[in-house]
């Protein structure tokens, strides 16, 4: 884990400097932080770790001995696997996903000592739970959960991360190969009402949280033919109380893409310097924010002395 020691040195050695546009970025999460939002974590935080979903399909059907077809379609790749031998398919995703990984990115060890409600993902490995051990949080003490037991109005508890395409269990075992969000027809179940058992789950979930919450994405993009876009265009045009949207996004993006975003998703985009292949400025963006102690509220010895019990801030 080359990566992981020197992001960790960096940290150990001295207080992370940003450049111009690192810094203009966390000065816009720092002041986004404020609204205590949802952080919504993409494939990008979990590398270098685990791999991103094309690269996962590679994996796959190298391991299962299935041909890879040449279509971007990765569902319906993933849905071969599921149709040629359920059990190796199963057997393959436990071994890649159902134990707690040994390390996770430094953003990720940073991010869960923000003042974030908490952290949902349509990741299935064990990353954030990695990183709140080193907030001296064992597994037992953060609760999980997993598609399809999984309500937007659990979001506003502290130690909580959804796990919206499914995750393996605490014995590192996949219960239900259509509750792990990856094969085709397990999607459509997820977000399609006329589909089967899933009943528009994931759908349903999405609207509520957008409609519930202020969300801050990171590591994380999307194409206009997923469902979750058209559910945030739905969300966008329909939503009353106007909660924010923001994400995080390499600078490379063009103009007509953040337009775009803002546009038919209401996502602010918030551009960052990556610095390098492993996007180490992502890091040392949160590394940052850290060191400026933004996190959640401590109570001083003074107001430990109090006698009436304090269970919310605002009271």
């Amino acid at each position: 884990m080359q990566f992981q020691a020197l992001a960790d040195s960096r940290v150990a050695m001295s207080i992370v400097t940003l450049n111009k546009v690192n810094q203009e970025a966390a000065d816009r999460v720092e002041t986004f932080l404020k609204k205590r939002p949802v952080a919504f974590i993409g494939a990008g935080m979990s590398l270098p770790k685990y791999p991103l979903w094309e690269d996962l399909i590679d994996q796959l059907a190298a391991k299962l001995g299935i041909a890879r077809t040449t279509g971007p379609d990765l569902l319906e790749q993933a849905e071969l696997f599921f149709a040629g031998s359920k059990d190796a398919y199963q057997n393959e995703l436990e071994s890649a996903f159902g134990n707690l990984p040994d390390d996770c990115r430094i953003g990720l060890k940073e991010m869960v000592k923000l003042s974030f409600a908490s952290f949902i993902t349509t990741n299935y490995d064990y990353s954030i739970s990695r990183a709140y051990q080193e907030t001296q949080l064992t597994r037992d003490e953060i609760e999980h959960h997993r598609y399809p037991d999984v309500e937007p109005v659990d979001c506003q508890h502290e130690n909580r991360v959804f796990f919206l395409h499914g995750a393996a269990n605490d014995e590192g075992r996949i219960d239900n190969l259509d509750h792990f969000v990856l094969h085709r027809s397990a999607y459509l179940k997820a977000y399609f009402s006329d589909k089967g058992e899933g009943h528009a789950k994931l759908s349903s979930f999405f609207y509520n949280l957008f409609g519930m919450y202020d969300v801050l994405f990171v590591g994380f993009g999307f194409s206009k033919e997923e469902p979750l876009a058209e559910v945030l265009q739905i969300a966008n045009r329909s939503r009353g109380k106007k909660f924010a949207r923001m994400m995080l996004r390499p600078m490379s993006i063009s103009r007509e893409e953040i337009e775009h975003y803002q546009q038919h998703y209401g996502i602010e985009v918030v551009p960052y310097d990556p610095l390098d292949d492993s996007h180490r400025g992502l890091d040392d963006l949160f590394v940052h924010l850290r060191e400026k102690r933004i996190g959640r509220p401590r109570f001083t010895s003074s107001l430990a002395e109090m006698n009436r019990k304090v269970t919310n801030l605002d009271q």
